[in-house]
């Protein structure tokens, strides 16, 4: 009798009546008949929250992402609260993201949902993520940043200081590279802080803090014999260059004395030991 009334029903307040009683006795006797009842429903009544949960549990069944995305649009519009909006925006950014591949529109929701709650950790670590996936360091190094000022555990603080670090680093912001990293080495791992002051040290033509950042680096490192050899033997190389010969062919000895078969090492040791008067012969100083 419904469905019959729904047919002879004039568009408008009476047709919308009838099909709000019969799209769920529809559904619950499980005929998909009621997917098309709840679409004429929301053709009439935009903002219907029964008709949107019900197409969006079918969506979600059906693995229909694109119009998941949409019916979600709909609700975080309808949202009563901050809260409901912020769940359903973390949402909606995550079929955007892993479902569709729209890594953009996935950033405007989360930037949306910032804008309202400006220090929500999963939004904020959200889209940094998304923007160092998008080649975009500098907008997710100060959300980093964030993040880990607003932590609670001193790991945390560390990990997302450093991500922060690395981000400045990468988009050519030196000096706010160098500034994160001051504040977050005393609490985070020393093999990270000394790999990141090698690479800002060679970002920034820094010969002596280059050198100085390999050598520690080589005393720390958990790496072969020869791979610390060759961090040794390219700060031997780095303190050559600007002219401290001495601290250079100590790096270099040490370099060699790692690694005895590394070649590059000793003949290194040799060449710089020769300039200074030591031993090698010239043949193997100019190696």
């Amino acid at each position: 009798v419904l469905t019959r009334l729904a047919d002879l029903a004039a568009d408008g307040p009476p047709k919308l009546l009838v099909l709000r009683e019969l799209a769920p006795l529809v559904r619950d006797v499980g005929d998909r008949a009621a997917i098309a009842h709840y679409e004429a429903i929301l053709e009439l009544d935009p903002t219907d929250e029964d008709a949107i949960n019900a197409l969006e549990a079918d969506a979600t069944e059906r693995g229909d992402h694109e119009a998941l995305a949409s019916l979600l649009a709909r609700r975080i519009k309808l949202a009563p609260s901050s809260e409901t909006r912020r769940v359903l925006r973390l949402r909606r950014a995550a079929v955007l993201e892993q479902r569709l591949g729209r890594l953009d529109e996935a950033c405007t929701e989360l930037e949306a949902l910032l804008v309202e709650i400006d220090d929500d950790v999963s939004a904020l670590r959200f889209l940094a993520d998304l923007y160092e996936r998008l080649a975009r360091p500098l907008r997710a190094a100060p959300l980093w940043l964030r993040v880990s000022e607003i932590a609670n555990a001193i790991d945390d603080k560390a990990e997302h200081g450093l991500r922060a670090c690395r981000c400045f680093l990468a988009g050519g912001e030196i000096t706010a590279a160098r500034n994160v990293l001051q504040t977050v080495a005393p609490m985070a791992p020393r093999n990270a802080v000394i790999e990141l002051r090698v690479e800002l040290a060679r970002r920034s033509g820094d010969g002596r803090a280059l050198s100085d950042a390999l050598d520690q680096l080589a005393a720390t490192a958990h790496e072969s014999s020869e791979k610390r050899a060759q961090i040794l033997l390219e700060a031997a190389r780095a303190a050559s260059a600007i002219g401290e010969e001495a601290v250079a062919l100590d790096r270099a000895r040490r370099a060699a004395k790692l690694a005895p078969s590394f070649p590059d090492a000793v003949l290194e040791a040799q060449r710089l030991a020769y300039l200074a008067g030591g031993s090698g012969t010239p043949r193997e100083a100019q190696a």
